[in-house]
């Protein structure tokens, strides 16, 4: 017998195929969105790390502070005497001071090693290193052939000990210390160029008598705290003196005692200010003996 024809039976089938459809649909539909959606932050995330290089924003970095110290070990310090750059030239230069404020460091039992490199470099073998070590204090570093949009420069610094077993430890076995000096930040030179050890040596007496007046500076503003504060205090005292007739004995007795207190905290200032005193005298006279050795130069 033949089966009826039965339109339902047509559409059945059709029905089935086509929810597969809309099914694949969706779930392809799914994978392209979610696909884009990683592409779309993978975009926005070169252009972050992009951007300084592409559309020539500035750089997270801060430029290290002019004579501001950097520690090398508890006693000696690292400071940035001087920065400057020939832009045209493509010449930086940079000065580095040691100082040891304890006077208990050798630094004539210290090396250090200086690399420098800039944020935008490629493996550019042009650019080269040239260090000139003044005095165990003093370091000249020249770095040359920089592009005219290297942006960031980054200097790290290894001091080692060159005969450890004199220290009583090898604190600087890993020590590294890095600072960075942002373009716009970097004093421009169009006269700077690499100068003779002969005419550095001259320089390093003008850093040295420089790094001097700052420090008489630092000791005058201590004085003139140091006095300005006595001021007060005496003030103080005066004001607990006419406080005293109109005491109890016991109240008395414990205003005296402040009193003397007070006078001690002068005293101890007035130590200070002669001690700072004679610091600048022994400043002065090291810049006249640094003027003296300076002008053989000339």
């Amino acid at each position: 017998m033949n089966k009826k024809y039965s339109i339902h039976n047509k559409k059945e089938p059709n029905k089935k195929n086509k929810a597969q459809i809309d099914k694949v649909y969706k779930k392809t539909k799914g994978v392209k969105l979610y696909l884009g959606a990683i592409l779309g932050f993978l975009a926005i995330g070169m252009m972050i790390v992009f951007s300084p290089y592409v559309m020539g924003k500035s750089y997270d970095f801060e430029t290290v502070k002019m004579s501001s110290a950097q520690n090398v070990t508890s006693s000696l310090n690292m400071y940035v005497d001087d920065m400057e750059i020939n832009r045209e030239a493509g010449l930086f230069k940079l000065v580095l001071r040691y100082q040891d404020d304890t006077g208990t460091k050798s630094l004539s039992n210290i090396k250090n090693d200086y690399k420098l490199n800039f944020i935008t470099n490629k493996n550019n073998e042009d650019v080269k290193t040239k260090v000139v070590k003044l005095s165990d204090e003093y370091t000249v570093i020249y770095y040359q052939n920089l592009p005219k949009d290297f942006g960031v420069i980054s200097v790290t610094v290894n001091p080692r000990y060159i005969y450890p077993e004199l220290e009583p430890s090898n604190d600087l076995k890993e020590k590294e210390i890095k600072f960075y000096a942002v373009d716009k930040d970097i004093k421009s030179n169009a006269k700077l160029e690499v100068e003779s050890t002969s005419d550095l040596q001259k320089d390093n007496f003008k850093y040295q008598i420089k790094a001097i007046e700052n420090s008489i500076k630092d000791e005058k503003k201590s004085i003139e705290k140091m006095n300005l504060a006595n001021k007060v205090v005496q003030k103080d005292i005066d004001k607990a003196n006419q406080n005293l007739e109109f005491q109890t004995l016991d109240e008395q007795t414990d205003t005296k005692n402040e009193i003397s207190s007070m006078q001690t905290t002068i005293e101890n200032n007035k130590s200070s200010i002669e001690e700072s005193e004679n610091k600048i005298k022994q400043f002065e006279e090291k810049i006249k003996q640094l003027e003296k050795s300076a002008s053989r130069f000339e």
